[in-house]
């Protein structure tokens, strides 16, 4: 693949809308999975207990520079909060507080870049998909999805209508008192509820609840059903992957 085929986003603009142009892109990788280990008397080696969880990843990029780019473009790399290359380009990773960059003359007029993106492990889809499920009045409205990837995902759900509203996903029911008109349930890398007048995380619950208090789709077949109130759901499953 030649340099002309590589390409970097950086919240989804191109880095070559900055000067600078990819050099070396880091290879697909998975995360590692944390453990806490314990040291048992009379016991050879170390227990590992799985805490299901993972480790950031560290994807480093090579780019070159023009001088005159050199300002605008650190200071875009340092905005940077989400990153998708031409090695992984259906996918796009999340970037973590702590952008470190390095730079180095390589020749007259010209700059070489080391940027390291600490990254939230799991990573999500380029393009995301909506689903949209109308209550008509005739049948209860359900949505069945696939999960794709074995990881659990945390949905968010757009809901238009009134009273109280409850959706339930796959065993949890996810209930919101007061709805007048439309309300918002963003999942993802945290919980938040609210509506046109601010926050309604207070008028929500979750059944059974959890001690992350989200509603969580797993690795299996999956089931949305709007039920009292609810005329029409946006469904966004915010699927990730390893």
């Amino acid at each position: 693949m030649g340099l002309c085929d590589l390409y970097f986003l950086g919240n989804r603009i191109n880095s070559l809308d900055f000067g600078l142009q990819p050099l070396k892109l880091p290879k697909p990788e998975r995360a590692a999975k944390r453990y806490t280990e314990y040291t048992i008397a009379g016991r050879s080696g170390k227990l590992h207990v799985d805490e299901g969880s993972y480790e950031e990843i560290e994807k480093s990029v090579s780019f070159m520079c023009a001088e005159k780019y050199v300002e605008t473009a650190t200071i875009w790399l340092s905005q940077i909060t989400e990153i998708c290359t031409s090695a992984e380009q259906n996918r796009v990773f999340s970037v973590t507080p702590g952008v470190t960059i390095k730079t180095a003359t390589t020749t007259p007029g010209l700059f070489e870049f080391s940027v390291s993106f600490k990254c939230y492990p799991l990573s999500k889809d380029f393009e995301e998909k909506t689903y949209e499920i109308i209550n008509d009045g005739r049948h209860t409205p359900y949505f069945n999805l696939q999960n794709p990837s074995q990881i659990a995902a945390y949905p968010s759900f757009e809901i238009f209508g009134s009273g109280t509203i409850t959706v339930q996903v796959g065993g949890q029911a996810v209930t919101i008192t007061d709805v007048d008109g439309w309300v918002m349930v963003e999942g993802g890398e945290s919980l938040v509820c609210y509506d046109n007048d601010g926050s309604a995380l207070s008028r929500m619950s979750l059944s059974p609840a959890t001690d992350i208090g989200f509603p969580t789709i797993g690795g299996n077949a999956i089931t949305y059903v709007g039920q009292t109130g609810a005329d029409r759901i946006l469904v966004n499953p915010n699927w990730r992957y390893l």
